[in-house]
C-alpha cells in the first residue's frame, strides 16, 4: 500500500509483534483445555495480561497527520493491558461453556446408563414372563387334549355297551316270542266258605254257647277278626282274654256320657262345684289304649257292679263291633235270626265293621257281585255300576252319615247283586229301582 495515500487518509497503523509468540502461548495452553473443568485457573493464569509473555509484546507503531513525517510511538502499557483482558474474558466464557457442556455430558451419560440398565431389566422380565406363559399354555392344551381323549374313549365304550344291550334285548324278545305260553290261572281263587259257615251254624245250635271258641270257624274268626280288633296296644293279652271270657257269659256296657243323669240335675250354687266340674278337673285315661284325653265322650264297665271307666272313640268303635258280633251269634243260638240266604250276608255285615276298625278305615264299602257261587268274589269299593241300567244307575259315590253300624243293600233287578255298606254311607239310588235294606 502506498504510504503517501495512507498519510493523506490520516489512518493509523498498529504494529504488533509477529504472531509467533501468541501462537506458542496458545499451543502451550491448548493441551490444558481438556482439563478445564478440573483446573480452569491455570488457563486464566497462562492468559493473564500481566504475565511476562504478554508484557513483551508492547511494540506498536502508528502514524499521524502532522506534516508528512512518519513517526512511531509506543503504546502505553494500559492500552495494551486492556486489549489483552478483553481477549481473555472471551476465552474464559468459552471455557465456562466447555465446563457446563462437560457437566451436562456427564449427567446425560449417567442417565443414559440408568435407562439402559432399566431397559435390560425390563427385557429380562418380559422374556421370563413369555417363557412362563408358553409353559402354562402348553400344559393347559395338554390337559385339554387328555380330557377330550378320555371323553371320546368313554363315549365309544358306552356306545359299544349299548349295542351289546340292544342285541341281547332283541335276542331275549325273539326267544320269549318263540317260547310264549298262556299265563296259568292264579293259584288262589277268592271264594266264600259257605259250607264252613253252615257247619258252624249246625254246631252252634247243638253245643253250649260257652264252647263257642272251640269251633273251627270261630277259631278263624278269633284269629283274623276279633283278636286284631281288640288289640288296642302292645301287650294287651290280659285285656283280650278278659273280653273273650266276659262276652261268652254276658254283654258289656258301653254308654255315651250325654246320657249321664248329671246333665239333667238342676244348677247348684256358685260356691258349690258340680260333679261334671269335678270330673273335668280329673285327667281322663282310656281303659283300652291308656292314652290321656282332654275329655271322655264314652264310659265302659264289664258288669253293672263294676265302676265306670273312660274310653275314647276309637276303642269304643272296636269294642262295639265285637259286641255286635257276639250278640249276633247269641241271637242265632236262640233262633231269633232269619235263616236261608240272609244268614251269610248278615254274618259278613257283622264281621265287616271289625275289619274296617282294624284297618283304620271306616269309609270303605264291600260289594259282593252276583249270586252265582262260581263267580262270586269280594271287592272293596264305595261305588256301584249297574249292569242292567247303566244309563240310570252309573257309578255313584256314597255319602257319610256318621254311624258305625252296617246296612245291607240288595238290588234284585241288577243280577241279584248284594252290597254290604256301612250305615254311615248313603246311596244315591235312582227312581224305579227297588232296594231292600236290613240294619243290624
Amino acid at each position: 500500500m502506498d504510504r503517501n495515500n495512507d498519510r493523506t487518509a490520516g489512518s493509523f497503523y498498529l504494529q504488533v509483534p509477529p504472531p509467533v509468540a501468541l501462537s506458542e502461548s496458545l499451543n502451550k495452553s491448548l493441551p490444558s483445555l481438556h482439563s478445564a473443568t478440573q483446573s480452569p485457573s491455570s488457563i486464566r493464569s497462562s492468559l493473564d495480561p500481566s504475565s511476562a509473555y504478554w508484557g513483551g509484546m508492547t511494540t506498536m507503531a502508528s502514524c499521524d497527520n502532522k506534516g508528512n513525517e512518519d513517526y512511531h510511538r509506543t503504546l502505553s502499557t494500559e492500552n495494551h493491558r486492556s486489549f489483552n483482558c478483553h481477549q481473555a474474558n472471551s476465552f474464559c466464557e468459552t471455557v465456562d461453556l466447555h465446563e457446563r457442556a462437560g457437566v451436562e455430558n456427564t449427567y446425560w451419560q449417567t442417565a443414559w446408563k440408568e435407562q439402559k440398565s432399566r431397559a435390560e431389566t425390563a427385557e429380562f422380565e418380559l422374556k421370563k414372563i413369555e417363557e412362563e406363559l408358553e409353559d402354562l399354555t402348553l400344559s393347559l392344551f395338554t390337559e385339554a387334549n387328555q380330557l377330550v381323549a378320555n371323553e371320546k374313549r368313554a363315549r365309544m365304550d358306552m356306545e359299544m355297551k349299548l349295542k351289546q344291550a340292544c342285541l341281547q334285548l332283541d335276542a331275549e324278545k325273539s326267544r320269549s316270542s318263540s317260547n310264549s305260553r298262556p299265563m296259568p290261572p292264579p293259584l288262589y281263587q277268592p271264594t266264600l266258605q259257605s259250607s264252613e259257615f253252615e257247619l258252624f251254624f249246625e254246631q252252634l245250635l247243638s253245643q253250649p254257647f260257652q264252647k263257642l271258641h272251640g269251633l273251627p270257624f270261630m277259631k278263624a274268626c278269633l284269629k283274623f277278626d276279633i283278636v286284631p280288633c281288640l288289640k288296642m296296644t302292645e301287650g294287651s293279652d290280659a285285656w283280650i282274654k278278659k273280653w273273650l271270657h266276659t262276652l261268652l257269659h254276658h254283654p258289656c256296657y258301653i254308654e255315651d256320657r250325654k246320657q249321664d243323669p248329671l246333665h239333667d240335675r238342676p244348677k247348684r250354687q256358685v260356691y258349690e262345684k258340680s260333679e261334671l266340674q269335678k270330673d273335668a278337673e280329673l285327667e281322663y285315661v282310656c281303659v283300652g289304649c291308656y292314652k290321656p284325653m282332654a275329655r271322655s265322650p264314652y264310659r265302659f264297665r264289664w258288669t253293672p257292679q263294676d265302676p265306670w271307666q273312660w274310653m275314647d272313640v276309637h276303642c269304643r268303635n272296636r269294642s262295639v263291633a265285637v259286641c255286635n258280633f257276639y250278640s249276633f251269634l247269641r241271637n242265632m243260638k236262640l233262633h231269633l235270626m232269619i235263616t236261608g240266604m240272609m244268614i251269610l250276608p248278615l254274618l259278613i255285615s257283622l264281621l265287616f265293621p271289625m275289619i274296617l276298625c282294624y284297618n283304620g278305615d271306616t269309609h270303605t264299602g264291600l260289594i259282593l257281585l252276583s249270586e252265582n257261587r262260581a263267580i262270586r268274589s269280594g271287592v272293596l269299593s264305595a261305588d256301584h255300576l249297574c249292569q242292567e241300567y247303566p244309563e240310570k244307575f252309573p257309578a255313584r259315590r256314597i255319602a257319610n252319615r256318621g254311624t258305625v253300624h252296617c246296612t245291607i243293600w240288595t238290588e234284585p233287578k241288577c243280577q241279584g247283586s248284594l252290597f254290604i255298606i256301612p250305615a254311615h254311607y248313603e246311596v244315591d239310588s235312582p227312581s224305579g229301582i227297588s232296594f231292600k235294606s236290613v240294619i243290624c
